[in-house]
C-alpha cells in the first residue's frame, strides 16, 4: 500500500466499525445474547430495542423521581408522574444517562449513542477499487418531493465482500505503541478494526468523538504508525453543519521503513442529509465531506471522499475520489463501498 493512501483508508474504517453495535437486523443472531445492548433477535436479525413513550421505565438521570403510588424504589429521572403499582409505571419525561439510541434522524441529528461500538459484530459490504479511478458514482444524489436520496443499491463494478469487525487492541502485536489508550469497556475505549487485507486502524472512542490514534499492518513489524495529535473521524453531535479539522503529524514505521514520516491535515463537513437506497433498503443518513492532505516528503497528495452515515447502522456507503480531484460532484472515483444485503 502506497504511502499516500493507508491514511485515507484509516478514516474509512473507523467510520465503519462504528456500526458494529446495533445493525439494524443487519447482524445475525440465534438468540438475544448474540446481539448487543438495546438490540434483539428477530427472525434471525439483530434488530435494535427502540425505546417507547407512556408506561415503563423512564430515562434514568438526575433529578426528582418520578411520582406514584405503591412500594418499592422509585425510578430515576426527570419529571412528574402518576399511576398505580410499582413507582416506575407512570407518565412522565426523564434525560440522563444509558438512553437508548433512537434510531432516527427525526431531529436531524446522531449523537454518540447512535453510533454504538460492539466488539465482534461485523457490517458487511461489496467493495471496489480501481487505481485509474474509473468507477461510476453518484454523489451528488438527486432532489424528490421527501428530500435528497443516493441510489448505492446497484452492482459494484469488479466488486468483493468486505467486512469490517471491530476488535480489543490488546491482543494485537503493536499493542505496546498505544499502552496509554484506555481499554475499551462500556462502549468506550481504544479499539482497532480492519481498512483492508493486510492494514488496521487503532481508534478511540470516548463521549465526544471518535478518534484515529494509528494505523499498523496484519503482518508483524511490517507497519505501524500513530498520528500526534490524534485525528477527529467523528465529532458529536452530528447534523448538517457540523464541521471538524485536525492537522497531524504520522510518524513510525511504514512497509519497513522506520523513518516515515508525514504532516497531514483533515477537514471534515456533515454537508448534506436525505435517504439512501441499500441492498438493506431505504435507510436515513448523514453525509460526511473529508477533504484531506497528506504531505510525505516532496510529495502532496489531495482527495475527496463521502461517507453516508445512518443511525445504529454506519456506514452504508463511501466513495473517495481520484487523488489531485478538486471538484467535490466529482462522476469517477477510486474507490466504492456499499452496504451488502442482510445474509449475504
Amino acid at each position: 500500500m502506497r504511502a499516500s493512501t493507508f491514511a485515507t483508508l484509516a478514516i474509512a474504517a473507523a467510520l465503519a466499525a462504528e456500526s458494529a453495535g446495533c445493525s439494524l437486523g443487519l447482524g445475525e443472531c440465534v438468540a438475544d445474547d448474540d446481539c448487543p445492548l438495546d438490540a434483539e433477535c428477530t427472525a434471525g436479525e439483530c434488530a435494535p430495542v427502540e425505546a417507547g413513550e407512556g408506561e415503563g421505565d423512564p430515562a434514568e438521570g438526575e433529578g426528582e423521581p418520578a411520582e406514584g403510588e405503591g412500594e418499592g424504589e422509585p425510578a430515576e429521572g426527570e419529571g412528574e408522574g402518576e399511576g398505580e403499582g410499582e413507582p416506575a409505571e407512570g407518565e412522565g419525561e426523564g434525560e440522563g444517562e444509558g438512553e437508548p439510541p433512537r434510531c432516527s434522524l427525526d431531529d436531524g441529528r446522531l449523537d454518540v449513542n447512535e453510533l454504538p461500538v460492539a466488539l465482534g459484530m461485523p457490517l458487511r459490504y461489496t467493495a471496489a477499487t480501481d487505481e485509474s479511478a474509473n468507477i461510476p458514482v453518484d454523489v451528488a444524489g438527486t432532489t424528490a418531493t421527501d428530500g435528497r436520496r443516493w441510489d448505492f443499491n446497484g452492482a459494484v463494478p469488479a466488486g468483493a465482500p468486505f467486512e469490517v469487525v471491530a476488535w480489543a487492541l490488546a491482543d494485537r502485536w503493536y499493542a505496546d505503541r498505544f499502552a496509554d489508550a484506555p481499554a475499551f469497556a462500556d462502549g468506550r475505549g481504544a479499539y482497532v478494526a480492519a481498512l483492508s487485507d493486510e492494514l488496521e486502524g487503532v481508534f478511540l472512542k470516548n463521549d465526544d468523538a471518535v478518534l484515529l490514534l494509528g494505523v499498523a499492518s496484519v503482518e508483524e513489524d511490517r507497519t505501524v504508525v500513530s498520528y500526534d495529535p490524534p485525528i477527529t473521524v467523528l465529532q458529536f453531535p452530528l447534523h448538517v453543519g457540523t464541521t471538524f479539522t485536525t492537522e497531524t503529524n504520522g510518524s513510525g514505521t511504514f512497509d519497513f521503513n522506520p523513518f516515515y514520516w508525514s504532516s497531514d491535515t483533515y477537514s471534515s463537513e456533515v454537508d448534506a442529509e436525505g435517504v439512501v437506497e441499500t441492498a438493506a433498503g431505504p435507510l436515513p443518513a448523514l453525509r460526511l465531506r473529508l477533504e484531506q492532505e497528506v504531505i510525505v516528503g516532496y510529495l502532496v497528495v489531495t482527495q475527496i471522499k463521502y461517507s453516508w452515515i445512518a443511525p445504529c447502522v454506519g456506514v452504508l456507503a463511501q466513495v473517495e475520489s481520484d487523488t489531485g480531484e478538486d471538484d467535490p460532484a466529482f462522476t469517477l472515483a477510486r474507490h466504492l463501498r456499499q452496504l451488502r444485503a442482510p445474509g449475504t
